[in-house]
């Protein structure tokens, strides 16, 4: 009795456990799971993204937007900047048996060729902007005569057609149609009026993204002034690998208590470049985490000598960030005296510094292609990404008021978006005409872009910087800058 009793128990929890399991896996296995159902399959925030570069993008690069595109999605390439602060020779020595070379000692090499270029080369590129312009011009003027002859066919088709009013001036009374008189009806609610289209918000946000990814030039006159002459820093020292060669450094060694290098995009050496800084120049980096470009003007100042640094960002964890980079590479002795404020970079707006860079928030291309988190093309930060040409506005003209009489202004971007690029150097020079005293001109950077040629591929359509494009060989940017100087 006993033994059926156990066995009676022992098949029930047997069944018991049958039944549970069954259950579960018919639970598992007819539960709706959206990413199963093919036809409801979401597109990822990589892919948005370049949906988006392919639609706006593809019409401005042309044949070159393939190559970009795939070098957006491949491994970046990486120069390694040595930190004068450690053992240099040191460094290099290490550098140079992996087969790398210091490319800005090259180009310093160059310095006498790039003054010269400054004069001679800047007259090519400015007669070949007029041609540009002359061929836009009757590019225009072209498709206007088409336009026209289209027009004239159509009204050949239709004799009496020009002679018909337009029906958006007529109003239905009963069964006829009576011409619109505005003072009649404006007080007459019984009255038809023509209804007006509907604008939904999705087509208020495909015409801000139109707006956004765009670049329209307007007729307010900037002056582009030649670029003046510059010798590159001497204290300014890059490696990179060879032309096709997709190797990665090594983390860099701690050399003199500070780390032997940075590691960084190669062309983000060329906004501060451009900047031209001398040892005694008061600098502020407005968006200076995570603060690779911070450690660039840090290798060019001298604090001995008058120099002064004063970086700003208004994200707190990035602050964090940019004060770990100034402790590994910095001594604490100088590290002391670089200014680091966490203030919203519109409330700086003071002309004490020679110089100011500014490298405003961006589409980010390369992140928003290969990486998922923190993506601007999510659904979630839409109505942000939308906004981002009003702020990179305002932070330029910030960092234009900051900026001493006499003084320059770089600007900086990581994206290929047109509008963000030379759109925004346009908007704000608008924007301080209109409401301020403040005038400006733009400096032609075509020289140093002629001088880096051969390191970096530079696009040549744009109206008032420098844009470098990736490439499969040298596999650098996308970066933009441009120059602005302050006269009155």
């Amino acid at each position: 009795m006993h033994f059926l009793k156990s066995h009676f128990l022992f098949n029930r929890r047997a069944f018991n456990i049958h039944i549970y399991i069954s259950e579960n896996i018919n639970q598992r296995r007819y539960k709706y799971k959206p990413k199963w159902a093919q036809q409801l399959k979401k597109s990822s925030n990589r892919q948005r993204a370049l949906d988006h570069f392919d639609a706006f993008y593809k019409p401005v690069f042309g044949e070159r937007w393939p190559v970009i595109r795939l070098s957006l999605l491949s491994l970046p390439k990486h120069s390694a900047v040595i930190n004068k602060f450690s053992n240099v020779t040191k460094v290099q020595d290490g550098l140079e048996r992996l087969g790398c070379f210091n490319f800005l000692k090259q180009i310093r090499d160059q310095t006498p060729v790039i003054k010269n270029l400054s004069i001679n080369y800047l007259d090519d590129v400015v007669f070949a902007r007029s041609i540009d312009t002359e061929r836009n011009d009757l590019s225009f003027k072209n498709r206007q005569a088409n336009r026209k002859l289209s027009s004239l066919d159509e009204e050949n088709d239709n004799e009496n057609k020009s002679d018909r009013p337009s029906e958006l001036q007529y109003v239905l009374d009963g069964d006829n149609l009576e011409p619109y008189d505005e003072e009649f009806y404006k007080d007459n609610l019984d009255a038809f009026v023509p209804p007006e289209p509907v604008v939904t918000e999705k087509d208020k946000l495909l015409q801000e993204e139109i707006h956004m990814s765009s670049f329209r030039p307007s007729d307010v006159d900037i002056n582009i002034v030649p670029m003046e002459s510059m010798d590159l820093p001497t204290d300014l020292d890059a490696f990179v690998y060879p032309q096709g060669n997709v190797s990665k450094f090594p983390q860099p060694k701690v050399v003199n208590q500070v780390s032997g290098y940075y590691l960084m995009d190669a062309a983000s050496l060329m906004p501060v470049l451009a900047l031209n800084i001398s040892p005694s120049d008061h600098v502020l980096d407005l968006c200076a985490a995570p603060g690779g470009k911070s450690l660039l003007i840090l290798q060019t100042l001298d604090f001995d000598k008058g120099g002064l640094l004063h970086c700003n960002d208004s994200s707190q964890s990035r602050i964090s960030r940019l004060k770990n980079v100034l402790r590994s590479y910095i001594p604490p002795s100088i590290a002391r005296d670089v200014v680091v404020t966490h203030r919203d970079g519109l409330s700086l707006n003071t002309p004490a510094f020679d110089k100011v860079l500014v490298d405003v928030p961006c589409n980010t291309d390369r992140h928003v292609v290969t990486e998922e988190d923190n993506n601007l093309f999510s659904a979630a930060r839409s109505r942000e990404r939308l906004q981002l040409m009003r702020q990179q506005r305002d932070l330029l003209i910030s960092a234009i008021k900051s900026c001493a009489v006499g003084g320059s202004v770089v600007y900086s971007t990581c994206t290929l978006a047109l509008g963000q690029n030379d759109g925004v150097i346009q908007a704000a020079v608008e924007a301080l005409r209109e409401n301020t005293q403040i005038d400006v001109t733009v400096h032609d950077l075509s020289p140093l872009a002629k001088a880096f040629e051969g390191t970096f591929t530079f696009f040549d359509r744009c109206r008032y910087g420098q844009l470098i494009l990736p490439s499969l060989s040298q596999n650098f940017g996308p970066l933009y800058f441009a120059k602005i100087q302050r006269i009155r």
